[in-house]
Order: C-alpha cells, then structure tokens, then sequence
C-alpha cells in the first residue's frame, strides 16, 4: 500500500491517547505519528509534524478542543475530527466545532471495554480515511437562481421531501435547510445517520438558527408544511395516513430490524413512496459511507419522482449519491450548494 496517513491525537486521557495509538496502529493504511495531551500542545504538534490528519478531544485543560480546532484550521488546516462525548452537551459543542471546519466527529464510548472501543475505532478509521481521500475539503459555494411561485392546492402539501445524509452530512443539510422558506408548501423528512441525543440538538440547532420549524420527529406526530421532521436516532421514522382524512402522521418504531442504520433513509423515501404519489416526491442523498438511501432513490425516480443526488465536488464522502447515481436513482447531480433553492424551484412550479 502507498504512503500511510499520518495522524496526530489529541487528548486529555492518558489511556485514551495510549488505546487510540494502539488500534489506529494495527490498520495498514494509518500511522499515528504523535499524540497531545492538551490543546496547545496539540497546536504546536500539528505545526511540527505535520500531520494529514488529526483527532481532537473536546474538553481539555490549558486549551480546549474547540479553540485548538480554530488555531489549526487558521495556521495549519488540514482535516480535524471531532471526538465528542455521548451527552446532549457534546452534541452542541460538536455540532459548533463542524461549524467551524472540522472535518466529522465520532461520539466516544460510555464505556471503556474492548468491544466499545473497538466500534469506536472502526467509525474513526472510516473518517480518518475518507477525511485524508482530500475529497472536497473546500466546499464550493456557486451561486443559482431560481424563481419561487405560489400557490394553493387543496391537498395538505403540494410536494413531501425526503433527505438523506450520513458523515459530513451536517454541513451540507444546514446549508439546505437555510434556504427553505418558513411557509414552504411541504414538509421535509430528514434522516441523518446520527445517535439519539445528537438528533433531538440537530433539530434544535436547526430550528434556532433558520426560518423554516424544525422538529425530532415523534410518533403519531402530525405532518404539516413547512416543517423539516428529522428521525430520532436509533429509530426508524416512517409516515403513515391518518384512516378517513387527508392528512398524514409520522410513526417511529425499530422495525425493521435488518437494516445496518437506525434511522435509515432507505425506510424512510420507501414509506413515503408506499403513501403518497411518487409525482408528490423529491428525494435528495447526500455525502455518506456507503448505499443507505440508494435503492429507495431509484423507486421514486421510476415512479415518477423526482431526486436529486449530491455531486462529487462537494460530497465529503461520495458513497451514497454515488450508488445512487450509478444505480440510476438521481434525476439530477448538484453541489449541496445549489440543492435547497432547486428544491424550493421544484416545489414552488406548477403542477404535481
């Protein structure tokens, strides 16, 4: 194999820095080339040693992580990964550092077994990987127009959209749900491969910092218009027809229980697709590791929906708009970019 990627860890916890080291070390295609026990010296080592590479812990003394993070991506950038506590408070602090140009994060584990850490490890080497693949680490930011009309139908909603996402998903769904108007005449449906406490301050941070409502979706929970649903982690979120009404309500459940992601995309576009036209769908798939979302993205698109898949220039992980591009799922390829005002133009032309 070429040249190892070198990666520098920084962390408070000793044991931590000495398990990290030892399991990252076993994989042929990594080498950690040094580790830090604080921010600062974390700094200086990414200035020295030039790392392709490196993880962050959060909460450290002398420097945290997050001014460490800013220090880095301004003297030295390269790619930075978040490692973040399983804890609502980790959540918001992680979802500040993707704002300020970390790469990903990965959420440590509440316990320190073997089993643990070795899921743990296996979902940083996937980032270390993809984050050192120099995949769209400048984000390209075009410019497009489109033309936004009104309207009114006697349906509940004039289009449903369904979103999928996984690692480096966060960025790009922000910059979508920025350009959603607060009276957008559908609801959206987003599944971002998240645990469940980072979900529920997804939905948070979204719904504070944009015009449009966003929710965690809850079971039996009504669907309206101008609202972005986002599937609670470790939960599948589907959308079932209220018996006798034109009206709709999500359901969260396990089931099915085969599925590699809890939520899936895949679940989710399906049981849209089985309740409502495929002529009312826009379905959209993001950067991610692997093809969650790819099959159901071909259904729409067979049936008469519409679908949009992330373009490679922006994609942080081209895995799942890729499978569902070659698998023929994407009516159109877009820099996450220019999805949210395309997606307003679909939703605001004539007709169904």
């Amino acid at each position: 194999m070429g040249n190892r990627i070198k990666v520098l860890i920084v962390d408070d916890s000793a044991l931590m820095r000495q398990q990290l080291t030892l399991l990252l070390s076993k994989h042929p295609s990594i080498e950690v080339i040094g580790s830090a026990r604080d921010g600062r010296e974390g700094v200086e080592k990414a200035i020295r040693l030039q790392p392709d590479v490196v993880t962050m812990d959060i909460h450290m003394p002398t420097m945290d992580g997050i001014t460490a993070l800013q220090y880095v991506m301004e003297i030295a950038p390269r790619p930075v990964i978040i490692l973040s506590a399983y804890s609502r408070k980790g959540a918001l602090v992680t979802f500040e550092a993707l704002e300020l140009g970390a790469f990903d994060y990965v959420t440590k584990p509440e316990v320190m077994g073997a089993a643990e850490m070795g899921k743990t490890v296996d979902l940083l080497v996937e980032r270390i990987v993809a984050a050192a693949s120099g995949s769209s680490r400048t984000r390209k930011r075009p410019d497009d127009e489109y033309a936004e009309e009104t309207g009114e139908r006697g349906e509940p909603f004039r289009k449903a959209i369904a979103i999928g996402a996984s690692t480096g998903g966060p960025r790009a769904v922000e910059d979508i749900v920025r350009h959603l108007p607060a009276d957008l005449p559908a609801p959206v449906f987003l599944v971002q491969h998240m645990p469940p406490l980072f979900t529920s301050s997804f939905a948070e941070r979204l719904n504070e910092k944009y015009p449009i409502r966003t929710v965690e979706g809850a079971h039996r929970m009504p669907v309206e218009p101008g609202t972005v649903y986002v599937a609670p982690g470790g939960k599948h979120m589907t959308v079932e027809k209220v018996l006798g009404k034109p009206q709709y309500r999500i359901a969260v459940g396990a089931l099915p229980k085969e599925t590699i992601f809890k939520p899936s995309v895949d679940v989710t576009m399906m049981s849209l697709l089985e309740q409502l036209p495929a002529s009312k769908l826009i379905g959209v798939l993001l950067t991610g590791i692997g093809s969650d979302g790819a099959q159901a993205m071909v259904e729409i698109k067979k049936r008469g929906g519409f679908t949009i898949a992330e373009a490679e220039e922006t994609a942080v992980v081209y895995g799942m708009p890729r499978a569902a591009a070659e698998m023929g799922g994407a009516s159109v390829v877009l820099p996450y970019s220019q999805i949210g005002r395309f997606i307003v133009g679909e939703v605001m032309r004539d007709g169904s």
